[in-house]
């Protein structure tokens, strides 16, 4: 069965740093601690990541019927808001 739809609902990680953070008394450092840093890209900034650049065909009728969708919204809103 061809799935015109193949994208799961996961994250993306853009990011993972090692740092230290320094405990001090005011003069000296008391204890250092290491961690990890980890930064996801999840909801819809990243779904929308991985339709452009699984299923660019999908991605880009999708853009364009919201594009237009909007356009219309736009101008139903102005002329309402003239009279």
């Amino acid at each position: 069965m061809i799935s015109f739809f193949p994208l799961k609902l996961t994250y993306l990680i853009i990011l993972e740093k090692d740092f230290k953070t320094h405990l001090t008394d005011g003069t000296n450092v008391t204890s250092v601690d290491k961690q990890l840093l980890v930064v996801k890209k999840i909801g819809l900034g990243n779904f929308l990541f991985e339709m452009a650049h699984k299923t660019p065909l999908i991605y880009g009728i999708f853009s364009i019927l919201v594009a237009l969708f909007a356009g219309w919204a736009a101008s139903e809103t102005f002329r309402r808001l003239r009279g």
